[in-house]
């Protein structure tokens, strides 16, 4: 069985694999969408290799560089300014969405945390 020290060097080891495979990823993606100038499918990105979950990650590492939508990927740089919007509105909406939804496990953690809380505790 691993140490806390192990098992933290581990992970930490593992984080910066995937940071520079997403870094890797994301810089081939852009090279591709900014030499195109348009919007491509994950389709057109499977011709140069890239996986479907590959055009996943190189977008969420993205600092803003690549935006989505409903044809695909593109480079931000050739991007027109409703199609910026767009994209941030849906980021925006969705990360709302997941902050309900982790507020409402919280609600639900707590819940059953008190009921667990008052079922263990002893009788005098």
């Amino acid at each position: 069985m691993n140490t806390p020290q192990q098992t933290e060097m581990q992970f930490d080891r593992a984080t910066r694999f995937l940071n520079a495979t997403a870094s890797r990823l994301h810089t081939e993606m852009l090279a591709i969408l900014d030499r195109t100038q348009c919007w491509m499918t994950r389709a057109d990105l499977a011709v140069y290799g890239l996986s479907d979950r590959a055009c996943r990650r190189a977008r969420e590492f993205s600092p803003s560089t690549i935006i989505f939508g409903q044809q695909g990927y593109r480079s931000a740089k050739y991007a027109t300014l409703e199609e910026l919007d767009i994209c941030a509105n849906t980021l925006i909406s969705q990360g709302t969405k997941m902050t309900e939804e982790g507020i409402g496990l919280k609600k639900t953690a707590n819940i059953r945390r008190a009921y667990e809380q008052r079922v263990c505790e002893p009788t005098p």
